[in-house]
């Protein structure tokens, strides 16, 4: 199989070939070793999402809390 623009000489193997499956053995071995290091946090009491109304929404509510907690 020749890719477009390659000399004839040269060979490529299919696109599909070149990359791993996401669910090898090795790939679901990695993902769990991952999942073993993550630091444990405390879970979440909404969602948040991280645009940039919510950002600007959590920063106020938190200025407030920390005034809140100043003045007691």
């Amino acid at each position: 199989m020749l890719r477009q623009g390659a000399a004839p000489f040269m060979t490529f193997p299919p696109l599909e070939a070149c990359f791993m499956s996401k669910t090898s053995l090795k790939n679901v071995q990695k993902q769990k070793k991952k999942a073993k290091r993550t630091i444990p946090r405390p879970a979440q009491s909404r969602i948040q999402g991280n645009t940039a109304g919510v950002r600007t929404r959590l920063k106020k509510l938190a200025g407030q809390a920390r005034a809140k907690k100043a003045s007691a």
